[in-house]
């Protein structure tokens, strides 16, 4: 069944439900929700389901068929009004087929999504970087949309590539960047200018001249390691022009594995390996390009003869990382789309260290607002506990004082009089003065200095030694 085959009246009743706000939603719908999958299926309803509640709303494509009798993506099927065909004996004249229509659903969100995509890039040629707000996860995968068809029909200038971030909090941050756009296509870098390769090995880099004396390394068909030579020592050459530095990059030592020398008749700890690699460091990116044999294991001439050049997978963002001799390519054509590609390399993780070097400052400057804040609650704790003492004081004050008067007239009307009665009087009454918080009467107390125990309560998840 196609999508486009004609409803059943079950179905165009349940269509025209929705169609007049209808959801769906209640028990005695669960026969229409069956119908309403099959609608789904076909493009003409959404179904969505939050917890137990279901709900249905009409698409574009199902208004479509409402007002038209038919689907959108019919092939047969157009909005035109038929030609009405000529009177008269029939003609034998073959008919021209009629060219394939777009659907009128799928056009409409075409022209959208190419509008938001050009309003996107407008905005990026002033500013260079957005942050699109999402509400939630549709909102986020629409610009997800945009910011891939804007990169698939071409949008983007030339010679700038888009890169997208999504952030924790869900908003995507969307940048406009010169350089090409990962991934792209070989097509789409015949613009760079070839790396001239040299007809022979004469004054190599020492890195491309220890390769070259290294008897263990590059173990192939001669005419194929000198070939190999050659293109490392044209890519070194067009790196250092391009301020590029090269070194070497040695065989690490656990790839090393014992050997018999007959010759010598010992053993000895060393390497043999097919490739040859060297180091192009671009703004303090160190990128290893390793050359060998694409096909060592075949016994086809033409594809023995082929060559690999590669870089470390760098699946981050879709960069190429491998060139081979092909039907219509060879390595030392694709040395331009190399050097290329490790300069965005190391673009790339120059943008993602100012990144964390912003991220950094934001996250300091967010523990450094929490340690104010904390300062702030922990003060207003302090002076509401000074505060509290002072009432106590003063209403023990005040009962020491009633105290006092009574015990003062108690021992005038005592007789004989008690000894030691008036000392101990006088000693109340100074003590009283002593807790009396308004005898002077207070001030302001001084802001109190707290360590990083007694923030840490009011840090709210952070900290008190530091943001990180």
């Amino acid at each position: 069944m196609q999508r486009w085959t004609p409803l059943n009246d079950r179905q165009l009743t349940v269509l025209r439900r929705v169609a007049t706000g209808d959801t769906l939603h209640t028990a005695a719908d669960g026969t229409a929700r069956l119908s309403a999958r099959a609608l789904r299926d076909r493009g003409l309803v959404l179904l969505t389901k939050t917890g137990t509640r279901h709900c249905a709303s009409i698409t574009d494509a199902g208004r479509f068929y409402l007002e038209h009798g038919h689907h959108p993506e019919h092939p047969r099927r157009s909005t035109d009004t038929p030609e009405t065909p000529p009177s008269g004996p029939r003609s034998r004249v073959k008919a021209t087929p009629a060219a394939p229509r777009t659907p009128h659903a799928t056009a409409a969100l075409t022209e959208r999504r190419r509008a938001a995509a050009t309003g996107l890039i407008e905005r990026l040629l002033d500013k260079t970087l957005l942050r699109l707000e999402c509400a939630d996860a549709d909102t986020a995968a629409e610009w997800d949309r945009v910011v891939d068809f804007a990169r698939r029909h071409r949008l983007v200038p030339p010679g700038m590539r888009l890169r997208k971030t999504r952030l924790d909090d869900g908003d995507l941050i969307v940048r406009l960047l010169p350089g090409l756009q990962p991934g792209c296509s070989p097509r789409s870098r015949t613009h760079l200018p070839p790396v001239p390769i040299p007809e022979r090995l004469q004054d190599p880099h020492p890195t491309v001249d220890e390769l070259h004396r290294d008897t263990d390394r590059l173990i192939m068909p001669q005419d194929l390691r000198h070939r190999c030579l050659l293109i490392l020592h044209a890519l070194t050459r067009e790196a250092l022009r391009r301020g590029h530095r090269v070194r070497a990059c040695p065989v690490p030592q656990d790839q090393y594995r014992e050997y018999y020398n007959w010759q010598r008749g010992e053993h000895y700890q060393g390497y043999r390996r097919r490739d040859g690699t060297v180091t192009i460091v671009a703004d303090g990116v160190e990128t290893p390009v390793t050359i060998m044999e694409a096909h060592p294991e075949t016994e086809d001439p033409v594809r023995r003869e082929r060559l690999l050049l590669e870089l470390p997978a760098y699946g981050r963002h879709g960069y190429q990382y491998r060139w081979s001799d092909g039907k219509q390519t060879t390595v030392e054509a694709s040395l331009a789309a190399v050097l290329e590609e490790i300069a965005l390399r190391a673009q790339d993780a120059r943008e993602r260290q100012l990144q964390a070097r912003r991220e950094q400052a934001e996250r300091r400057q967010a523990w450094e607002a929490a340690m104010r804040a904390a300062r702030h609650r922990a003060t207003h704790d302090h002076l509401a506990a000074t505060l509290l003492a002072q009432v106590k004081n003063w209403r023990t004050a005040q009962d020491l004082r009633a105290y006092c008067d009574a015990l003062e007239d108690v021992l005038d009307r005592a007789d004989p009089p008690v000894t030691g009665a008036t000392q101990w009087l006088t000693w109340a009454r100074e003590y009283t003065r002593t807790i009396d918080p308004l005898a002077p009467p207070p001030s302001m107390p001084e802001p109190p200095t707290f360590d990083s125990e007694a923030l840490q309560p009011y840090l709210d998840g952070w900290s008190a030694q530091g943001p990180e």
